[in-house]
């Protein structure tokens, strides 16, 4: 069944709309365990992995079970670390007005880059090399406005205390890691769903 759905149109948005969902829950499970920023960057691997579970369980990812939780458990984390690490170069290149870093852009981009790096890790494991790119292209792309959403949390914006309002009965205090981790689950999904629909046997014919 799963199989059909994903040769289908409406398997894309499930397959992303389930990615929304399951690294929502992990990324949930995490802030409620731990609240200090070194606990939540070890805890994001946590997530990843519950995240990478219930969504490989929604979209039937059976045979690859252990490999696609796996790699979600270490790849977010491993993300986190690459994605800042070139994200902080920016401040050393002199053509770069030093606006780009005060205007919180950088922090959008990372973000983006974060989303690239673990559809691409993703991408690699379950479907190969080849698959890289693609995963790192898409992923990439989606993760971008949830960056663009925690720049603006960063800057102050109304919207961070409406979505703490949301978030009051679970006692979150800082939104940015539970964005973050729902962000970049969601756009790998969104890659996946793409993928799977594009290399779909049923497509031919």
């Amino acid at each position: 069944m799963m199989e059909r759905l994903a040769s289908k149109p409406l398997g894309v948005l499930w397959t992303a709309l389930a990615g929304l969902i399951a690294f929502a829950v992990g990324a949930v499970v995490i802030t409620l365990i731990g609240s200090a920023a070194d606990q939540s960057f070890l805890l994001s691997g946590v997530a990843g992995g519950i995240g990478g579970l219930l969504l490989a369980i929604l979209v039937g990812l059976w045979k690859k079970l252990p490999q696609f939780v796996a790699a979600c458990l270490f790849g977010v984390p491993i993300a986190i670390l690459a994605a800042f690490g070139i994200a902080g170069l920016f401040d050393l290149v002199p053509i770069l007005p030093e606006s780009f870093s005060s205007s919180g852009l950088a922090d959008a981009l990372a973000i983006g880059i974060m989303g690239a790096v673990y559809g691409a890790m993703i991408g690699g494991i379950l479907y190969g090399f080849r698959a890289m790119t693609f995963f790192a292209l898409i992923s990439g792309l989606a993760a971008l406005p949830f960056g663009f959403l925690v720049r603006a949390f960063n800057q102050g914006a109304p919207i961070r205390g409406q979505i703490l309002q949301i978030l009051a009965p679970l006692t979150i205090d800082d939104p940015n890691m539970l964005v973050i981790i729902t962000g970049i689950g969601f756009a790998m999904a969104l890659a996946l769903g793409l993928y799977r629909r594009m290399n779909s046997p049923s497509d031919a014919g």
